[in-house]
């Protein structure tokens, strides 16, 4: 069973954080994972709802539906290890499992009478999801309840997000005029840790709790930003103030052109959209920058009617794919449309639905794309119930190329060029 809701869009936990899930981080470069504690599962009055249903459900999603595909040789590999370190954290005796994939928890079970059913299913659905050993990949249910209890509405105004390659949480975007923002952070900056809690394994609901909180009450952060040379780490002190999760759309006139910021994807960015740029086409703006370095990432439908702005009806604005089913989607009529002369501005921090947005505006129209290269984020999770996150279907671009793993490579990096100055 799949939860109905659609948490991915659904502006993200506001945080400082509107953010899915994220894959426990890698402790090394071999696939070796941090150990996870079982031993709050191993007390019966521990609350989990993780069942046999979830556990079959998530296996038959890897083996049948998942666009990310894995071996049932790594699959079992990976769920007798969870099931091991179980019983080891349970000081019980090793025990051999000779049954079938499917019934591992059960053999279990079976042998060990006393352990609790919940602990038992809860590693071994572990077990399948470090398999598929992707950023999109995460179990939560064990931690769901005390991690979403009393999370506050204040936070420090940001949206964080998977932090691939990289032990820490990623600020994938800063909003204009929270706490973040005035403290100079920016998208793509890395927290390492928050108020001296290492953020290098942890999962994201986890951060949630932490950035979020009273208003006025303070949080501390070490921050990374860069890699290489040129890497910088600071310690930073924020106070939470009130989270604005309405806006999605901000902008300023620079020189004559308008510099539109798209803060996320959602269902009101296209109407806040059309109404910003009636504003600045009343105050006389002819070329228009669309930023799209920080958008945290929608659905398809929220890029179709974006695109619907810019582009004629019936332009592809790109496809997801499942392995057994693959959804179009495409622009449709508008009443408000635009001829600006208008550059894309991307980056690495660019992702999924905005990468396609990016793509489609500046391949079916005139406007051009600047920036740095995008991040190459194509895949788009599936949510079971009990907390459970798989890589569920890929986004294709309106060009027919899979997203994953293949961002967009600007061939125009700076806004002067894009706009034929020097």
């Amino acid at each position: 069973m799949q939860f109905k809701h659609r948490l991915a869009a659904t502006l993200f936990f506001a945080v400082a954080v509107m953010a899915s899930l994220t894959h426990h981080q890698l402790v090394d470069h071999q696939n070796h994972y941090a150990p996870i504690d079982y031993r709050p599962l191993l007390s019966q009055d521990q609350h989990c709802r993780t069942q046999e249903s979830t556990y079959l459900a998530v296996l038959d999603h890897i083996q049948n539906h998942s666009v990310k595909k894995v071996s049932n040789r790594a699959l079992e590999a990976s769920v007798r290890a969870e099931l091991a370190e179980l019983v080891r954290q349970a000081d019980l005796a090793p025990v051999h499992l000779s049954g079938e994939l499917s019934q591992l928890p059960e053999e279990l079970l079976a042998t060990y009478t006393d352990l609790p059913e919940n602990a038992v299913y809860y590693a071994g659905a572990e077990g399948l999801v470090r398999a598929v050993d992707h950023p999109e990949a995460e179990l939560v249910g064990m931690q769901s309840d005390s991690y979403y209890g009393n999370l506050g509405q204040s936070g420090i105004g940001a949206i964080i997000g998977p932090a691939r390659g990289a032990r820490g949480i990623l600020l994938q975007t800063v909003l204009p005029g929270g706490a973040a923002d005035r403290a100079g952070l920016t998208g793509g900056d890395l927290l390492l840790a928050v108020d001296d809690r290492d953020c290098a394994d942890m999962p994201l609901p986890m951060a949630v709790s932490l950035l979020r909180g009273e208003c006025g009450q303070p949080v501390s952060l070490r921050v990374r930003r860069g890699d290489g040379l040129r890497t910088q780490e600071w310690d930073v002190r924020l106070v939470r103030q009130p989270l604005d999760i309405d806006t999605t759309v901000v902008s300023q006139i620079d020189h004559g052109v308008g510099k539109v910021r798209l803060l996320w994807l959602d269902s009101r960015t296209a109407v806040q959209l059309a109404d910003t740029l009636d504003g600045l086409a009343a105050a006389g703006v002819k070329q228009i920058q669309l930023d799209l370095t920080q958008t945290a990432s929608g659905s398809l439908s929220d890029v179709a009617a974006i695109a619907s702005l810019f582009l004629p009806e019936g332009t592809s604005v790109g496809a997801t794919r499942t392995v057994d089913m693959t959804a179009n989607y495409s622009t449709y009529p508008s009443t408000r449309h635009y001829d600006f002369e208008l550059t894309v501005l991307v980056g690495p921090n660019t992702r999924g639905t905005a990468e396609a947005l990016a793509q489609v505006l500046t391949s079916h129209g005139p406007a051009s794309l600047t920036g740095q290269p995008t991040a190459g984020d194509g895949l788009i999770p599936t949510y079971f119930c009990e907390g459970v996150k798989l890589p569920g279907r890929s986004i294709i671009l309106s060009d027919g190329t899979e997203l994953e793993g293949h961002g967009l490579n600007p061939p125009v990096r700076n806004l002067s060029d894009a706009f034929g100055r020097l």
